[in-house]
């Protein structure tokens, strides 16, 4: 699952707009959290990786 980051207001109500119909259910067990930055070039870079117990 990715988390990120919307930078403006309008951006926001554009994202709102485009996912408002989706109606899925996902559901996982999770056992560790990768924190990510994305550069420039949108090449990744791990920051942390936390093993959840």
């Amino acid at each position: 699952m990715t988390v990120g980051k919307i930078n403006s207001g309008d951006d926001y109500e554009v994202a709102i707009l485009k996912v408002k119909d989706i109606n899925h259910t996902f559901e996982t067990i999770v056992d560790k959290v990768t924190i990510e930055i994305m550069d420039e070039n949108q090449d990744s870079i791990i920051e942390m990786a936390i093993e959840l117990k």
